[in-house]
């Protein structure tokens, strides 16, 4: 019955629920209510990491969302580790390629761009835009 549960709360919570949380709490942040806005995310990020496991890319897309509204308010010591970590699990589980990657490489990059950290950004920013032109040329529009 346990394992039921935990299966059925993993679908909900990969699915459906966390797109409603992640639009709550961006309405919250842009309405400057940071504080309520990180419990939701902090909640989502929680339960998939005991959910899905602290490797999964669910639980990268939620260590971005956090880490974004993190920077967003200034506070880019608590948001640099969560970058770090989410582009770490996307580039095991996705690969270095996958445009998620090419996703955390940009958001990085902005902090660091934001921390006076331009040369490094610079580099962020070139790999994500060949990620992003590799995955064009790969997958073109028909």
């Amino acid at each position: 019955m346990e394992r039921r549960l935990a299966a059925i709360l993993a679908a909900h919570v990969v699915g459906y629920s966390h797109l409603i949380r992640k639009d709550e709490a961006g309405t919250l942040a842009r309405q400057g209510k940071y504080v309520e806005a990180a419990a939701i995310f902090e909640r989502s990020l929680a339960i998939r990491e005991k959910t899905l496991g602290t490797e999964h890319a669910h639980v990268a897309l939620s260590l971005n969302n956090l880490a974004e509204l993190y920077r967003d308010q200034g506070n880019y010591a608590a948001a640099e580790p969560l970058h770090q970590r989410s582009l770490a699990i996307r580039e095991k589980v996705l690969g270095p390629e996958h445009p998620d990657v090419a996703q955390s490489l940009e958001n990085y990059g902005t902090l660091l761009r934001d921390t006076e950290r331009g040369e490094l950004a610079t580099m962020m920013e070139l790999r994500a835009k060949a990620i992003r032109a590799n995955h064009a040329e790969q997958n073109p529009v028909q």
